[in-house]
């Protein structure tokens, strides 16, 4: 093995250990034992970034419920449990409510070159992959109390 592999190695695992780290410096409680009323304003922040209607807002809160919580650290995600989305650039679809996906069950947290990937199963049996970036909202759903 050349030094060169070693070098990208290093490399590799200090551009993994950043993205952990990335919002990952505050202290406290993790998001899925947040008060709900903390829980609520850290949703409702994430979707001020959206240009919503009342009623698709409405629909996104219903859909959230008590069971979701807002995860933008990638620390914070934990396989085995029920991920949905919505794409900030695609929030109006035909419907105008749809843009709130599915979901599925993550499965894996891919690293790949440059950028990372959520491996999902969506209801359907279906592997789908979904990037993390700043161009996705996630909510995750609480485990069982």
């Amino acid at each position: 093995m050349s030094n060169d592999n070693v070098d990208d190695d290093n490399d590799d695992d200090k551009w993994i250990e950043s993205l952990l780290s990335q919002g990952g410096g505050v202290e406290g409680l993790h998001p899925e034992e947040e008060s709900d009323e903390v829980r609520w304003q850290q949703i409702d922040m994430a979707l001020s970034r959206l240009t919503l209607g009342d009623e698709q807002y409405e629909y996104v809160c219903e859909k959230l419920s008590d069971q979701y919580y807002l995860v933008s650290d990638l620390s914070h995600f934990r396989r085995g449990s029920y991920l949905r989305w919505i794409h900030v650039k695609n929030q109006k679809l035909d419907d105008g409510i749809s843009f709130l996906n599915t979901g599925g069950i993550l499965l894996d947290i891919l690293f790949l070159e440059q950028h990372v990937n959520l491996l999902c199963k969506a209801p359907i049996h279906r592997l789908i992959q979904v990037p993390f970036n700043d161009q996705v909202i996630y909510f995750q759903k609480r485990m069982s109390r």
